[in-house]
Formats: C-alpha cells, structure tokens, sequence
C-alpha cells in the first residue's frame, strides 16, 4: 500500500510571492503526487496544525521568525524552507534545505529592462531589514 505524503504548507499567501509558491507547490505534486496538502491561508504568522491525528511528514515553510523556525524543527519532520534571511549567516544551528531567489539576477534583470526602456536614472526601493532586499539594491547599484 503506497502512503501518501501528508505535507503542511506554512506559506503567507497574502504575498504575489507566498501565491507562487504554493502555485509551483500545486502543481509538483499534480505532477509527482498525490500528495495530501495542509494548507491555511493567511499572511506572516502561520503555525502547524494542533490536531493530534494530523500524521504529517514533511513541511514547506516561509520561515519569518526565529519562533516558527524553532517550531518547525520541535516538529520533527523533515522540511524545506523559505526565510526572510537569504544571507544566511554562519551560526552553532543547523541549517535547512532553503528555497531561494536568485536576488542578482532579479536585480540585473530589473535593470536591463529599465535600460531597454531608455531609462538611464532610477533607483531602488527596498526594505532594510531583509537580506534579500539590500543584496538586490547592491546589485542594481552595479548595473
């Protein structure tokens, strides 16, 4: 008898980029699957289903704070994770497969295209609390 993987999905999906995500997730298991999906939609705070009947074996997460993080690794499970840290810094703690986005890229891109478009004078706005955002506005700074 084939088991069919149980996965929580911890993704905000009040984020174009959390929707993708879950959209890309739909569809790998359409492909690979069946697989039964534990979704619960929201923004940021996502938390792991209480029920105890819930047999789940694996997870894919955002990862916004040290606290969900901390909660995920207390499941046991395996999981695979998107964080707000792109720049994961070398510390004692474990680390996990990570989903992650090619920020240099995304910056080159952005840029080129503004190019293209005749737009010599531009400039970036993003957040500085995010790894991935400052790395991006570095990259454009060099295009």
């Amino acid at each position: 008898m084939v088991r069919i993987p149980k996965v929580v999905l911890l993704l905000e999906t009040s984020t174009e980029y959390g929707r993708r995500l879950l959209r890309g997730i739909l569809r790998y298991s359409r492909l690979h699957g069946p697989w039964s999906l534990y979704v619960a939609p929201g923004h940021f705070e996502q938390v792991l289903p209480k029920a105890k009947s819930w047999d789940g074996t694996g997870i894919i997460a955002r990862i916004h704070t040290p606290r969900m993080e901390r909660g995920i690794r207390a499941s046991g499970l395996p999981f695979v994770a998107s964080s707000l840290d792109e720049l994961r810094r070398e510390s004692g703690r474990d680390k996990f497969c990570e989903i992650r986005t090619n920020s240099p890229a995304i910056a080159r891109m952005a840029a080129a295209d503004l190019l293209e478009r005749g737009l010599g004078h531009f400039a970036f706005c993003g957040f500085v609390e995010c790894s991935w955002s400052l790395l991006r506005g570095s990259t454009s700074q060099k295009s």
